[in-house]
């Protein structure tokens, strides 16, 4: 039975570039008042600029921000006949965001992305593009040999890649980013998944769950990331870092858990 359901999404879900393709842009907003206005302006861009092959959505997750932020968000985007204003009440992290305007998006093409646009969003489409047969999720990555980072603080930039240079010794898809949230993804395949880490480590968690679901792979396209610009990085490195190793050990559990048995341990 979970063999025919999974078929039936894989046929249900294929995503066709020949016609106008509609996607939405899942954006989570936490403190981020200052920046709200420039936001605006680069989603009013991105869907001029690409009108003729995408009809977009957008989907604004306000989580739990104690300035202004929700007040903002309802000036800039309250009159746009494409956008959704979504909001926690208290604050529950990057991906928990995420997860929630992906369950609200009404397409099957979903994207996610950082609300201070240290991913340029013109790049979205490049994502999009990429998923076709088989394909559950489309990866921007800074680190990919043809990517590129720009004013990045070295210290911060060294600990990224090298939590991906450990992710890809332990997972399938050998990924050069797995912390990036600049994402194109099927609805059909992620909205159910539950994740235990809803912050910051659960862009790295969502690809260990599509990867044992064991029928999707995840590819990867080079993009640019941005220093920000606009307000503070909400990323705390320390717990960040202990919760990163914490999945890793995770995985490596599960991985020997589920390993074929040896005749030596048969044996005992």
């Amino acid at each position: 039975m979970a063999e025919t359901k999974t078929n039936s999404i894989r046929q249900d879900s294929r995503v066709s570039l020949s016609t106008k393709t509609h996607a939405t842009v899942v954006i989570p907003c936490f403190n981020e008042g200052p920046g709200i206005e420039s936001l605006a302006n680069t989603l009013k861009e991105l869907v001029d600029k690409h009108e003729e092959r995408f009809a977009f959505e957008i989907i604004l997750v306000d989580d739990g921000s104690k300035d202004d932020t929700w007040e903002l968000l309802a000036d800039h985007f309250g009159d746009w006949d494409n956008c959704q204003l979504l909001q926690h009440e208290r604050n529950t992290g990057l991906m928990a965001a995420i997860m929630t305007g992906a369950k609200a998006a009404q397409t099957e093409v979903v994207c996610s992305m950082d609300s201070d646009c240290t991913y340029h969003p013109n790049e979205l489409p490049n994502l999009i593009e990429g998923l076709t047969e088989g394909i559950a999720m489309v990866t921007g990555s800074p680190y990919h040999p043809d990517g590129q980072v720009e004013n990045m603080v070295a210290w911060r930039l060294v600990l990224s890649r090298f939590a991906s240079f450990l992710y890809r010794l332990l997972l399938s898809n050998k990924l050069y980013c797995y912390t990036s949230c600049f994402r194109a993804f099927r609805k059909s395949v992620v909205e159910n998944i539950g994740l235990e880490n809803t912050g910051f480590v659960g862009t790295a968690e969502l690809v260990w769950r599509i990867e044992q679901q064991g029928e999707w792979r995840i590819l990867e396209v080079p993009t640019t990331l941005h220093v920000r610009q606009i307000g503070q990085s909400k990323c705390r490195v320390a717990r960040v870092t202990w919760r990163h190793l914490m999945l890793m050990a995770k995985i490596v559990l599960s991985k020997l858990k589920n390993s074929p048995t040896t005749p030596m341990a048969r044996q005992s």
